[in-house]
């Protein structure tokens, strides 16, 4: 078991506050209103002082966007891991995107991270641990899709892409929440998100009888 000296804790507290004050300037003004100054600000810091806990802005964002991927993954790990696969592929696809509704800023940093044009991270080290922390918390729909496959629920087929391919599919359709709050009726998201996991379902070789047979809500 590895220790943390009173020093360890004290930073990575300073850390954790200089991350919470970029959060709330995301929810408030979104990804455009984040800058070192900006950050500063409202943690209370010098822009000189927040050097001291990340080296440059690209670092803190790319720990601002692990961090909510992480969180992402606490809410996907509420998901039954003992339910049959293809229920447990359903559940997680539904769990993310109750995840976008009640944490609309981290979700939104996820969003830009993966769906969007924007650069949000520049350097190629630190975009590298970004994406393996989303793959990290993709693993378990991934297990879930790879054992789907091993019973013949699915066709053959690279498990973590799948699960890449379901995510960012999702991650686009929820582009729509803004639209859908405006126009309930016309854009029900929760029934078009459960559409479309079918259909990218049925294009992984599911049959119709199982998927006929999977609850979209626990």
């Amino acid at each position: 078991m590895i220790h943390e000296t009173p020093a360890e804790r004290r930073k990575k507290a300073q850390e954790a506050r200089i991350l919470d004050a970029a959060l709330a300037i995301v929810a408030e003004g979104g990804l455009d209103a984040l800058s070192i100054k900006a950050i500063a600000e409202r943690a209370d810091y010098s822009p000189a002082a927040l050097y001291r806990y990340f080296a440059s802005k690209d670092e803190l964002v790319a720990a601002l966007a692990i961090r909510a991927v992480r969180t992402l993954g606490e809410a996907l790990a509420e998901v039954d891991a003992c339910a049959p696969p293809l229920s447990r592929v359903t559940w997680l696809a539904r769990r993310f995107v109750d995840f976008a509704h009640e944490d609309a800023a981290r979700f939104g940093l996820i969003h830009v991270l993966l769906a969007e044009p924007r650069v949000l991270v520049d350097e190629p080290k630190l975009v590298g641990e970004v994406l393996a922390a989303v793959m990290e918390v993709l693993a378990p729909l991934a297990t879930a899709l790879a054992e789907a496959a091993e019973r013949r629920q699915l066709a053959p087929g690279d498990a973590s892409e799948r699960a890449l391919l379901l995510a960012t599919s999702l991650l686009g359709l929820l582009l729509l929440r803004k639209q859908a709050s405006r126009l309930p009726r016309a854009l029900e998201l929760d029934d078009l998100a459960r559409k479309q996991v079918e259909t990218m379902l049925r294009g992984f070789g599911a049959p119709e009888r199982a998927l006929a047979t999977i609850a979209w809500r626990v």
